[in-house]
C-alpha cells in the first residue's frame, strides 16, 4: 500500500514492527525446501471464468447476530469460501451446517453477487464430497456451467481455495488475539464470523503483496476503479461510541446524562454505506448497523472506564466458558486516580478522568484527542431500521415471489427429459415436433452447419419448457405445449440482447376492464398469439445448439386502445373489448391476423389459469377451483376422502383482535405441508379472484424464511 501511494511511501522502506498478536496468531512451521513454482497451467482471462470452492469448518460454534428480538441459540459453525481465479476476490457465505442445501444456497448467493455485476460463473473446480453430490451437481448442469475436482485426498489440488482459507483464518485469528489481549473481559472467539468476514473484506480492498497489479480485487471483478476509502475501515473488536438514539432521530435526553453507550465493532455492515459499522451490544447481545458512531481503534480509552461488565456471552445463551485465562498475556493499565463515575443512559458507566492524568502501558502520559468527545450530526445515508443479512449472505435479498413456489411444485410443468418419462409422452414428442416445424415453416431460424458458425460466437443451449394445458372446471388435459427457447442463463446482455420486455397485464386491471364491460354491456373476445416470442425480431444473429429430441435430416402498457376498442395484453394471451358492436372486434382480430399468428378462442372462458363465467348479464364470476381444492389438500382441510364433509371455515381470513408477529418464542414449524408453496398458491389465488385474504396471505408471506407454529395455523385459517 505505501508502493503505491495509499499510504506514506517513505513508510514501504521501514522494518515492519513485531507484534504480539500477530506472532500468536500466524506461527507455522518452517519449511525445510522450496517449492517449485507451477507451470503450464492455464490463467483465466475474465472474472466467473474459472472459480475455486472449499469449506472450513469451525470447532467453536460462532455468533448468529440479530437485530432485534431475543437473540437465537442459533449458531454459525460452516463457511464456504468461493474465490475468483481472475481476479483473486473471495466471496465467504457462513452457513449453520455443511448440508447439501445450506451450500447450493450459498452458490445461488455467490451467483447472485455476480449477477449484478454482470458477471456469469461458468465453471467451478472444488474437493469432492459435498460438491460431488447429486444436489450440487444438478444445479451446475441446470445453470449450464461446468465442473472439475481434485483427487482423493489430494487437496493441494484445490490449492488456492485452501491457500485462501488459511490465509482469512491466520487473519481472523490475529484480529481476534489482538482484541482479546486489550479487551479480555468482552472479546470472545464465539464472534469468529465476524472476524473472518472482516478479514475477508480487507483481503478483497487490498490484495496480497505478492500480486503486482494496481487495482485490488475487488475492483477486478467488477472491473471498476470503486474502492473502499481506507478511513472507512476500523479495528476489530475495538470499543465503539454509539450516539443514543433519541439523539440520533434528534430527540433530547437529561442534559446532565451520557449521550453514547459503548458497543464493540464487528466490522463493516454488508448491505449499507462503507462508513457503517456492525456494533455488537454489550447489554442485549443484538447486533445492528450504527453510523453515528465512533471507533476507538487503539482501546486507549478502555483505561478510562471502570472495568466493563459484558453481559452480552449469556443474553446469546453463551454459558460455558472456551478460554483459560492464561492462555492470554493481559497487560494491567495503571490507573492513578478514581474518579467520580457518571451514569451513561441504559448503559455502562463510564468514567470521566482528567486527561492530564491518562497512564499508557509504557508508563508515559497521554491526552485523548478532541474526537473522542465530540459528535456531530450529520445526515444519516441510510436507514438505521433497515435490515441486514446476519445469517447467509444474501438470504432475504435472494427470497424468490413467493407465487414462484406455487409454480415450481406443479407437476404439469416440467423439463424435458422430466416429460418423456411421463405416461403422456407421446403427446408431448408431437407438441416438440409440431414446435419445431412452426419454427422451421415461418424461418425463425435456419439450420446451418456447425462449421459455418463464427468463431468468435458462443454457441448458446435449447432448452425445452413442457406443460400440460387443463381445463379450469373439468381439469380435463385438453393442450400438451412445448416451448423451444434459448438458454436466457448463457446470454450476455450488450452482446446476445439489449434489452427485454414482455406485456404482464395486472388482475387488478383485468378485474376493471371486465367490470366495466359487465356493467356497459361491451362486447369481448379472447385471443392466444401463435408463437409469440419468436414474433418479435431480434437486433442481431443468435447461434443455438439443436434441440435435444429433435433429429434434423439434411407505465401500464399492456392495456391498448384503439377509438371504442381496447386490447388487454397479456405476454400472448389477449382480451378485446368494444362497448360499441361486436365488428370492430372482428376487424381487429382481421388486422392482426395478417401480420400475427393469432388464434381466436372464442367468448371468455379461461384466462390465465381462472375460469370466467357471466352468470346473468351484467355480472362476471371469477373462480379458481382446481387450486383452491389443491390448497385444501396441502393443509389438510379436504379429506382425500371425498364423501367426508371438509373442514367448517372461519369467518374471517385472519384473527381480527390481534396481528401476526415474529413469534420467535414458538417452535419452528415442523408440519407435513410446505409452507413456501403454499403462501404461492394463496398469493396467486389473492391475485387473481380472492382479493379479500389479501392482509391476511401478505402477513403469513413475510415469515417464509423461518416459518413458526403460529404462522402455520395462520395459514390453516385462511384455508
Amino acid at each position: 500500500m505505501a508502493n503505491e501511494g495509499k499510504l506514506p511511501r517513505n513508510l514501504a522502506s521501514v522494518e515492519h514492527p513485531r507484534c504480539a498478536a500477530c506472532e500468536m496468531a500466524t506461527a507455522h512451521r518452517k519449511p525445510w525446501r522450496n517449492r517449485r513454482a507451477p507451470s503450464g497451467l492455464r490463467k483465466a482471462k475474465r472474472p466467473g471464468q474459472c472459480v475455486s470452492i472449499d469449506q472450513l469448518k469451525s470447532p467453536i460454534p460462532g455468533l448468529m447476530g440479530q437485530i432485534k428480538g431475543i437473540p437465537t441459540t442459533k449458531r454459525f459453525n460452516y463457511a464456504t469460501v468461493f474465490v475468483d481465479h481472475y481476479s483473486d476476490m473471495s466471496y465467504l457465505v457462513l452457513q449453520e451446517t455443511d448440508t447439501a442445501d445450506e451450500t447450493l444456497a450459498a452458490k445461488h448467493s455467490f451467483e447472485a453477487f455476480a449477477r449484478t455485476h454482470a458477471i456469469q460463473i461458468q465453471h467451478y473446480h472444488a474437493d469432492n464430497g459435498r460438491f460431488a453430490e447429486n444436489l450440487w451437481t444438478d444445479d451446475v448442469r441446470r445453470q449450464g456451467q461446468t465442473m472439475s475436482y481434485c483427487g482423493v485426498s489430494a487437496h493441494w489440488q484445490n490449492g488456492i481455495a485452501e491457500k485462501r482459507i488459511r490465509d482469512l483464518q491466520d487473519l481472523a485469528r490475529t484480529q481476534l488475539i489482538h482484541a482479546k489481549i486489550r479487551w479480555p473481559g468482552v472479546i470472545d472467539a464465539r464472534l469468529w464470523p465476524y472476524a473472518l468476514t472482516t478479514a475477508n473484506d480487507v483481503y478483497n480492498q487490498t490484495g496480497s503483496v505478492q500480486k503486482k497489479t494496481s487495482k485490488v480485487p475487488i475492483q477486478l471483478f467488477t472491473d471498476s476503479n470503486h474502492h473502499q476509502p481506507k478511513s472507512d475501515f476500523h479495528t476489530f473488536g475495538c470499543p465503539v461510541y454509539v450516539l443514543e438514539s433519541d439523539l440520533q432521530d434528534g430527540k433530547k435526553i437529561n442534559k446532565w446524562d451520557g449521550r453514547a453507550r459503548l458497543g464493540v465493532n464487528l466490522g463493516p455492515s454488508p448491505v449499507h454505506a462503507t462508513n457503517v459499522s456492525l456494533v455488537l451490544n454489550l447489554e442485549t447481545g443484538h447486533v445492528s448497523p450504527q453510523y453515528h458512531i465512533v471507533h476507538d481503534d487503539t482501546f486507549e480509552t478502555l483505561g478510562q472506564l471502570q472495568p466493563v461488565k459484558s453481559n452480552w456471552k449469556r443474553q446469546c445463551h453463551f454459558t460455558d466458558e472456551l478460554y483459560d485465562p492464561s492462555v492470554y498475556q493481559t497487560v494491567d493499565v495503571e490507573n492513578t486516580t478514581s474518579p467520580q463515575a457518571m451514569h451513561v443512559h441504559g448503559h455502562q458507566n463510564v468514567c470521566m478522568h482528567d486527561p492530564s492524568v491518562i497512564i499508557t502501558r509504557k508508563g508515559r502520559t497521554s491526552k485523548p484527542p478532541d474526537w473522542h468527545r465530540n459528535f456531530t450530526a450529520m445526515p444519516a445515508q441510510i436507514d438505521p431500521l433497515e435490515q441486514h443479512k446476519y445469517k447467509e449472505n444474501d438470504q432475504l435479498k435472494e427470497l424468490e415471489d413467493p407465487i414462484v413456489f406455487a409454480a415450481s411444485t406443479n407437476p404439469d410443468i416440467m423439463y424435458r427429459h422430466e416429460a418423456v418419462q411421463e405416461p403422456d409422452a407421446p403427446q408431448f414428442r408431437e407438441a416438440m415436433v409440431k414446435e419445431v416445424q412452426d419454427h422451421l415453416r415461418n424461418r425463425h431460424f435456419i439450420i446451418i452447419p456447425r462449421p459455418q458458425v463464427p468463431k468468435d460466437e458462443e454457441t448458446l443451449p435449447a432448452v425445452w419448457a413442457m406443460r400440460r394445458k387443463r381445463r379450469i372446471d373439468t381439469r380435463e388435459v385438453y393442450k400438451w405445449k412445448a416451448r423451444l427457447n434459448i438458454g436466457g442463463h448463457k446470454m450476455v446482455k450488450g452482446k446476445h440482447y439489449d434489452e427485454t420486455y414482455a406485456p404482464t397485464l395486472s388482475w387488478a386491471t383485468i378485474r376493471t376492464w371486465l367490470t366495466l364491460a359487465a356493467c356497459n354491456g361491451w362486447h369481448t373476445r379472447q385471443l392466444d398469439f401463435v408463437l409469440a416470442y419468436p414474433q418479435a425480431d431480434i437486433p442481431r444473429p443468435t447461434y443455438m445448439e439443436l434441440p435435444d429430441g429433435i433429429t434434423i435430416e439434411g407505465a401500464n402498457d399492456c392495456v391498448f386502445y384503439r377509438g371504442s376498442t381496447v386490447l388487454l395484453v397479456y405476454t400472448d394471451d389477449c382480451i378485446i373489448i368494444d362497448k360499441e358492436s361486436q365488428s370492430n372486434i372482428d376487424t381487429l382480430f382481421k388486422e392482426l391476423t395478417q401480420h400475427f399468428n393469432v388464434e381466436d378462442e372464442g367468448q371468455l372462458s379461461d384466462y390465465l389459469g381462472v375460469q370466467i363465467s357471466m352468470p346473468e348479464q351484467g355480472q362476471y364470476q371469477f373462480t379458481q377451483p382446481h387450486l383452491i381444492d389443491s390448497i385444501l389438500e396441502d393443509l389438510g382441510l379436504w379429506p382425500q376422502d371425498h364423501k367426508l364433509a371438509p373442514a367448517k371455515p372461519k369467518d374471517t381470513p385472519a384473527v381480527p383482535s390481534s396481528i401476526l408477529g415474529p413469534d420467535l418464542d414458538s417452535e419452528s414449524y415442523q408440519g407435513n405441508w410446505n409452507y413456501k408453496s403454499v403462501i404461492g398458491k394463496l398469493n396467486f389465488l389473492e391475485k387473481c379472484t380472492r382479493p379479500d385474504t389479501s392482509y391476511a396471505v401478505h402477513q403469513c408471506a413475510r415469515y417464509m424464511a423461518e416459518p413458526r407454529q403460529s404462522h402455520a395455523e395462520a395459514v390453516k385459517r385462511i384455508g
